[in-house]
């Protein structure tokens, strides 16, 4: 591609008196080239566009299924803080927990999980991965 630009580039420096020495055949041979050229890194243009918004996309996702973790991690141990005070308060060794967890089962599969995945856990309210 690199190598494309710089002859279309060089062959758009030619002088105004070459150019003007050229034929309108030429010219039009010329125009042509440039066209094709156009149209083809627009499109390839349009591809690379496309997959930027996938990558968005996918970072979108998995920051949110991230923050929704956190936020999980950081209620239950603000529960596990509070179960121990009231254990210290009431002398118990056991108090009836209220928190409720939820077990999502999937299917553990080799490599990272796919972006359907994160989406499911992240509209989950509670969630605990195994």
């Amino acid at each position: 591609m690199e190598s494309e630009l710089s002859l279309i580039s060089q062959k758009t420096q030619r002088s105004h008196s070459r150019v003007r020495l050229m034929s309108a055949l030429e010219l039009n041979d010329e125009l042509e080239d440039v066209e094709t050229a156009i149209r083809r890194y627009s499109e390839e243009l349009i591809q690379q566009l496309a997959f930027r918004d996938e990558l968005e996309f996918e970072k979108e996702v998995k920051n949110s299924f991230i923050a929704v973790l956190i936020d999980v991690q950081n209620r239950l141990k603000v529960h596990r803080e509070m179960l121990k005070k009231k254990r210290k308060m009431s002398g118990s060794e056991r108090l009836p927990s209220s928190c409720v967890t939820t077990v999502i089962l999937y299917e553990r599969k080799d490599g990272p999980r796919s972006l359907q995945d994160l989406q499911i856990f992240t509209k989950s309210e509670c969630f605990y991965l195994t």
